[in-house]
């Protein structure tokens, strides 16, 4: 597939985009080619010019490129009709080559090497602008003023080159084109006609959104793809770039108009967990402004978090769009899911750009596996505890992507037989046959006796549910591998008996390895989901299934949900206060903070740490908000603001909740929330009398609104002190606190008027006074 990064203005962090797209891709084990089509301000080389490159920056500008390939290509074309003898030309089919009626130099003639093969079998190869070292500079410039593009493509078959440029880049898993900025003929070049995607990059201004309106309009009109692009289709991604953080207002306004103007062009194809704007954008970081260091180049920098995330994101993005069954996807989620982990079309690991800490939780984990008393595991935790994290990492420690402390004897490279992340941004992960298939698959392809196992035990045909087993070639007879697996119409509960449960049982538990499989997310799907959810599936597994857990071992991920309160399980809790938890999140802010004056840090870092009780996604986010801007702040070492990415983040939530029905906020869920107020946790019963609801109602919304409670029981208070204060100060949903605290201090008021001596309620004796003062 061909990217186009575009913008219409420069100096938008569109070229480090790149650059940064074409590191995380090579780490992955893709063959990546870039192109600097941007001739009249090349350099794209800089950002790789590092000790270890294969290629010198001195060697790269000495090297023909893209324009001495345009100019090659013109002067063969001249001479053939004077039948000159061409060495090392192409001339159509019988070369070898893409057909094409005209005779060209081989692409490799114009191609360097910027990093050699790595581990991964990954490539990263450039076609620069062109020769411009020392002297050459006057002519590449003079080649590029007098080059002209409607000429080339109105009297030199320009269209027909670039169908036989295109076709030349399909050796490469993914091509990447700097493009030129505005509107000229070489940047329709980039996006008209080369591209399958175009990455459009907005700053924050107003000339810079109408300018990509415009293009964007130009490039999605039906004529172009029936015309100019002969039927193939072209995909968006819009990209809010150098979004200074700490501006307030301003950014919310900017943030309203990408959404608003630009968001609308994306792909269709695109998921977002948070919203376009929230999951592409790409923070203004100033040390990166003053050189062309790419951030996610190992050793990654901790002031580059922020920015490695983003460039992550987009380059997910990006993969969103290509086929399913193309390199670049099998490519790119194969090296996530080493050893059949995770699902081979999963998403990347959700991996924290900085994880560190969590020694305690793996010693725990490392006992689980010592001792079988238990066969399953549980991880708790609100949002923002870093479970997903750390199940992300534990697969990285499974697949060897990241060292493992050598004391560990069971929590080594292969530990996991498979990882499934549950999403609520992903339908597929959620869809629990879907689940059962892949589970049964990997475990096929992990150890040839399970194989061996589930082709018996579907050999009496009794199921409808079919495997597609293969013998390859050149492989010892009887190694039966598994194709595809279609269920049939069984149940999701049928075919995980007839997938998995039949199989293991027939293997003694000496013969395979312990099978144990991680679950991230596991609330995701909850029981009242319907009973084939993933989560009933597998909670009633590990109840009833007893038989089959000689060699069957779940770890799950949860928040904590009052679903999940009858599992039986070791359980870790992320949200406890507890002195590593704090440990863990200090250690995260102090490297954050690295850059801050030590006088300065450690208050500050002791702030974010008290404020955050235990939660990573808010320390970081924090952090991240002071770094950025410490005048925001009033008083850095004892006011700990809520900010603005963790605003936005609940504001998304409340959005998610009320489905678009605006009205429902104000009917229900405002009022519901208002126990926001309260100095301790209020009972259902109690919230069901202060707003005169059925206890029926107000048990429906606290299970509305499970995943940011902070307990499983019926005492309910908020998961976060900072949703406490986003719901007492936003400006579209914001909770009426002297209201809510006449309501509460009236019911009190009502309920033991008569005589408080009879009063055994602790929570009216001890706040009713202060709720009326």
């Amino acid at each position: 597939m061909i990217f186009t990064f575009y913008s219409f203005k420069g100096g938008v962090g569109r070229s480090m985009a790149l650059a940064n797209a074409a590191e995380v891709l090579y780490q992955r084990g893709l063959k990546v080619l870039l192109v600097d089509f941007d001739l009249e301000a090349p350099g794209l080389e800089r950002f790789f010019e590092v000790p270890d490159a294969a290629t010198t920056h001195a060697e790269v500008l000495a090297a023909r490129g893209l324009i001495d390939m345009l100019l090659s290509y013109k002067e063969l074309r001249g001479l053939v009709s004077s039948s000159t003898h061409l060495e090392d030309v192409e001339t159509g089919p019988d070369s070898g080559s893409t057909a094409f009626a005209y005779p060209v130099e081989p692409m490799d003639n114009f191609i360097v090497d910027l990093y050699g093969p790595n581990a991964t079998g990954g490539q990263l190869r450039l076609i620069p602008a062109g020769r411009r070292a020392g002297d050459e500079y006057t002519r590449y410039a003079e080649k590029v003023r007098s080059f002209d593009w409607d000429d080339f493509y109105l009297n030199w078959e320009g269209e027909q080159f670039f169908e036989w440029f295109r076709a030349e880049t399909t050796k490469y898993d993914v091509v990447l084109i700097d493009s030129r900025t505005g509107i000229a003929e070489m940047t329709g070049v980039c996006t008209h006609h080369l591209a399958d995607v175009v990455l459009m990059f907005a700053a924050t201004s107003r000339q810079n959104v109408d300018g990509c309106v415009r293009v964007a309009q130009s490039l999605s009109k039906k004529e172009l793809v029936e015309r100019g692009r002969r039927g193939r289709p072209m995909s968006l991604i819009m990209i809010p770039s150098r979004v200074e953080p700490g501006e307030g207002d301003k950014l919310d306004e900017f943030a309203a108009l990408f959404e608003h103007e630009l968001a609308p062009f994306n792909s269709e194809a695109l998921q977002f967990e948070n919203g376009p704007f929230i999951s592409l954008r790409i923070p203004y970081v100033p040390f990166f402004a003053y050189s062309e260091d790419v951030a996610c180049r190992p050793p990654e920098k901790p002031k580059a978090a922020e920015l490695v995330a983003a460039y992550h994101r987009i380059t997910t993005a990006m993969v969103q769009l290509a086929p399913s069954d193309s390199t670049l996807c099998r490519k790119y989620y194969a090296s996530q899911s080493r050893g059949h982990v995770v699902r081979p079309d999963a998403p990347p690991l959700p991996v924290a750009p900085h994880f560190v800490g969590r020694e305690w939780l793996f010693d725990t984990v490392e006992e689980w596996l010592a001792d079988d008393t238990d066969r399953t595991l549980l991880i708790l935790g609100g949002p923002g505890s870093g479970k997903t994290a750390v199940a992300a990492r534990l697969v990285q420690m499974s697949n060897g992507d990241v060292p493992v402390d050598k004391k560990y004897r069971f929590l080594r490279p292969g530990w996991l037989a498979y990882a499934h992340f549950c999403s609520a941004s992903d339908l597929t992960s959620l869809d629990t046959r879907r689940f059962v298939a892949e589970l049964s698959k990997a475990l096929a392809e992990r150890d040839q006796s399970f194989s061996a196992a589930l082709f018996d035990t579907l050999a009496d045909g009794h199921s409808t549910v079919r495997v597609d087993f293969r013998e390859p070639i050149g492989i010892r007879r009887g190694s039966m591998q598994v194709r595809d697996i279609d269920i049939g119409a069984e149940s999701a509960r049928a075919a995980f008996h007839a997938l998995v449960v039949k199989p293991l049982r027939t293997l003694r538990s000496d013969s395979i390895d312990p099978v144990v499989i991680l679950v991230d997310g596991l609330d995701q799907t909850r029981p009242d989901d319907g009973r084939d959810s993933i989560a009933m599936l597998l909670t009633d597994v590990t109840r009833n299934e007893r038989e089959l857990l000689h060699n069957l071992r779940f770890l799950f991920t949860s928040r904590p949900q009052v679903e999940l309160a009858t599992l039986t399980a070791t359980r870790i809790d992320l949200g406890a206060d507890k002195p590593f938890v704090s440990f863990d999140v200090q250690r995260m802010v102090q490297a954050h903070l690295a850059t801050m004056p030590l006088h300065l840090r450690d208050p500050a870092t002791h702030a974010i740490t008290v404020a955050a009780q235990g939660n990573m996604f808010f320390a970081e986010a924090a952090a991240v908000a002071l770094l950025a801007d410490p005048t925001r702040w009033e008083d850095p070492i004892k006011d700990v603001p809520v900010p603005h990415a963790i605003a936005e983040v609940y504001r998304q939530a409340i959005q998610r909740v009320l489905q678009g029905d605006a009205r429902a906020w104000g009917d229900r869920h405002r009022d519901f929330l208002g126990f926001a107020v309260a100095h301790a946790p209020l009972y259902v019963e109690q919230v069901a009398g202060i707003l005169r609801l059925r206890p029926s109602e107000a048990g429906d919304l606290a299970r509305t609104w499970a995943a940011y409670l902070r307990s499983a029981t019926s005492a309910l208070s908020l998961f976060h002190a900072s949703f406490r204060d986003f719901l007492l100060s936003d400006v579209s949903f914001r909770v009426y606190e002297a209201e809510m605290h006449g309501l509460v201090g009236t019911y009190f008021c009502g309920e033991y008027a008569g005589d408080w001596r009879t009063c055994d309620d602790d929570y009216a004796i001890r706040y009713t006074p202060i709720h009326l003062c």
